[in-house]
């Protein structure tokens, strides 16, 4: 799925969210992945991803379900499949 990488990197700390800007300005893609160091992604996370975004044409950025985070940010839905 990846057909080209950029690898950037600061001169000194700017901070997440002016990297992330930054990384975003010198995107040439129609999609952008904003993904931590720290996410373990699960077999076809990306393509669900893109699924998503796809589904209704007003949708401009989806985030996953999760609910093992410090902050659920999702309400548990029974009968759910959150994998």
């Amino acid at each position: 799925m990846l057909h080209s990488t950029l690898l950037s990197w600061n001169k000194k700390n700017r901070g997440l969210a002016a990297t992330v800007n930054r990384g975003i300005e010198h995107g040439e893609n129609h999609y952008i992945c904003v993904l931590n160091s720290d996410v373990i992604v699960t077999k076809g996370w990306l393509k669900k991803m893109v699924l998503a975004i796809e589904a209704d044409e007003r949708n401009k950025i989806v985030n996953p379900c999760s609910n093992n985070t410090a902050l659920i940010n999702i309400p548990l839905q029974q009968g759910y499949d959150y994998n």
